[in-house]
């Protein structure tokens, strides 16, 4: 079975050969601009006489020069444009952002069945948008699981069942953990890039227009030649556009049409029901608006939505997605071809979950490492069996007047600031005064008026409200991120010392706010060696085994375990616990963020060994290992409870 890093291979190698797709367009446009470039010299030209000179490098020279700037112009600007991430693409299309706090009961089960999903894959919990359109379909968008969005259209929320609509949510889930946002994001800019010289046409005919409508007869007589080597010139940009836009079109699909398929037996395997998301597709073919969406903007991003946003566009070739007959069959080899009658669903308020008696328990001990590593290694980028019990299990220790709190950006950074607040009672009061210079006063008096009720947060689900509150805490305005992020700080340094929780929070909330607010950029891929990270995984797998086990003699086996996992050809010993701390283990994160798919992976499995050498799992441990795999961008499922 494919996992999830030989998926992130295949998102790699699928950009490479759209990038060659693109390069033959902007080739074969290239050729075109030259053509016209000749004819039009040709045909202005007063004093030429004889056949047409096809070898002109002046004019070759200015077609290359000004079809790049144009192409490579469009695209810089589209791409700026989307900078922020899903966000941008969510507002781009007509998106109205949830509150996570909305009463609606269409909205309340939606956000409860993303937050499930989010959970279940391990993934922060996304910002959810509604599409104010009729028809029946969604999109995943974002450069990583960390800043993605999930907008679903409004008909969706009045047409599926739940499960249809979990269905369909896990579809859009499995591209955000099969790596396919970010490049859905690139082909946004690069069709865009083509589709421009249509717009630089439009624009020159518009204005010959205008200018001949209000232009004297004498004015238009004199400037009659230019008026039309200008209109001339716009009708030519204009085709070659639309020359452009062909290939758009042939790149969409392309990029789309198997990742559908993928998506949809991804949605099936996640929620172990294909009737949920066979359910949606046929719901789509029954409904008179079917999938349809009607803002201007959609034809830009339609190879990202579930199904066939648009109508009107040459078929077969061009579609983004699969036929929905196909789809359906896929799922459901036994449908008969009818399409069902498609009436609003009446949706009872999702009940407020009590709080559960005890936060989610810890897995049995896995009895063999290499066992441990392989099945480490399966369970990043899926949703296993039991995920979605535990996510259930998650939400249920979250209380209702808790999940109110952190709806709202607010009381949940109170709440954020609350969880780093010291047990001792000493050291508390010492970074309540210490907030004083980093927050505002009112945040701080709603820091110590939730304090008590924070406090009694179970510790097993403290990361967890956590996850529940990003899509509040993303609606921060910049300013307030700068300060909120400082005030974390604070709060963690204060005893001049970072607990293994103080850092595992932090890092959650940096490595997804920062990208949020656009202060780190999307990682790139910089090293291939593992010999070049060879110190860094010492470093990680140093610590994951002096917190894990409790003597050095046992630490140090652990280590050994997963550093010859790591390369067998390994021998030294466990690094000093200078090295193994927070900051250390921090620097050494950043360092394989910029990895390959491959050295992560490997990574992974020797973490895996490494922290189940002596047959047993920790907290400790669980918490590192999640932390590690969230840095990687590879989402760990939440373990499953005790039988």
């Amino acid at each position: 079975m494919t996992n999830f890093f030989q998926h992130q291979a295949r998102a790699r190698r699928n950009t490479a050969r759209l990038v060659l797709l693109f390069a033959a367009a902007v080739a074969a446009v290239v050729g075109l601009t030259y053509l016209v470039a000749l004819g039009l010299d040709a045909g202005l030209s007063k004093d030429r006489r004889g056949p047409v000179e096809w070898w002109r490098p002046e004019l070759l020279a200015a077609a290359v020069g000004g079809t790049l700037l144009v192409v490579g112009g469009g695209s810089a600007y589209k791409v700026s444009q989307l900078a922020g991430g899903g966000k941008a693409v969510a507002l781009m299309v007509g998106g109205r952002e949830v509150p996570t706090n909305s009463r609606d009961p269409r909205e309340r089960r939606l956000l409860n069945v993303v937050e499930e999903m989010a959970i279940a894959s391990g993934v922060p919990v996304p910002p959810v948008f509604v599409l104010e359109e009729p028809s029946i379909n969604a999109f995943a968008a974002g450069y990583a699981p960390d800043d993605a969005v999930v907008a679903v259209s409004q008909g969706a929320l009045d047409y599926l069942t739940r499960d249809e609509l979990q269905g369909v949510v896990a579809h859009e889930f499995s591209h955000i953990l099969n790596g396919d946002m970010r490049l859905n994001i690139r082909l946004v800019g690069w069709i865009h890039g083509l589709v421009v010289l249509s717009l630089v046409g439009r624009f020159l005919i518009e204005i010959i227009g205008q200018s001949n409508r209000n232009s004297s007869r004498r004015s238009k007589k004199n400037e009659g030649g230019l008026l039309l080597a200008l209109f001339l010139l716009g009708v030519a940009l204009y085709v070659l556009g639309a020359v452009g836009a062909f290939f758009g079109w042939l790149i969409q699909a392309a990029a789309s049409r198997q990742r559908e398929y993928l998506a949809d037996a991804s949605a099936v395997q996640f929620t172990r029901n294909p009737d949920g998301i066979g359910g949606a597709l046929k719901k789509i073919g029954g409904l008179d608006a079917g999938a349809r969406v009607e803002n201007p903007n959609a034809a830009e991003v339609s190879h990202m939505f579930f199904a066939d946003a648009l109508t009107g566009r040459l078929t077969g070739l061009f579609d983004s997605h699969p036929p929905l007959e196909l789809r359906i069959r896929a799922i459901d080899p036994a449908w008969d071809g009818t399409y069902p009658k498609v009436r609003r669903v009446a949706v009872e308020p999702e009940p407020d979950r009590p709080a559960g008696p005890t936060a989610p328990r810890l897995p049995l001990p896995v009895p063999m490492p290499h066992l441990a590593a392989d099945a480490a290694v399966a369970r990043i980028g899926t949703v296993p069996d039991e995920s979605l019990a535990t996510a259930a299990r998650f939400e249920d220790a979250v209380t209702p007047d808790l999940r109110e709190l952190i709806g709202e950006p607010y009381s949940a950074r109170a709440v954020v600031l609350g969880l780093l607040l010291d047990a001792d009672e000493g050291v508390r009061v010492a970074q309540l005064a210490g907030l004083e210079a980093s927050v505002d006063p009112p945040d701080l008096v709603e820091v110590r008026r939730l304090a008590d009720r924070v406090r009694a947060v179970p510790p097993g689900t403290r990361l967890a409200v956590v996850h529940f509150a990003m899509p509040a805490l993303r609606r921060m305005s910049p300013e307030q991120y700068r300060r909120f992020r400082a005030a974390t700080e604070v709060l963690a340094l204060m005893d001049r010392r970072l607990s293994l929780f103080e850092f595992c929070l932090q890092h959650l909330l940096t490595r997804s706010l920062d990208r949020a607010f656009g202060l780190r950029p999307p990682a790139r891929v910089r090293a291939r060696s593992a010999a070049a990270l060879a110190d860094r995984a010492a470093t990680l797998l140093g610590m994951l085994a002096r917190e894990g086990h409790p003597d050095a003699g046992t630490a140090g086996k652990a280590f050994v375990a997963g550093m010859r996992e790591w390369d067998p050809a390994w021998s030294g010993s466990l690094p000093d616990a200078e090295r193994c701390s927070p900051p250390g283990f921090a620097a050494a994160l950043d360092a394989f963020e910029e990895a390959a798919s491959g050295l992560k992976e490997r990574l992974v499995r020797a973490a895996a060994v490494c922290v189940v050498a002596d047959r047993a799992l920790t907290a400790t441990e669980y918490e590192l290992l999640r932390t590690l795999c969230s840095a990687l961008g590879c989402p760990f499922p939440p373990l499953g409870p005790r039988g």
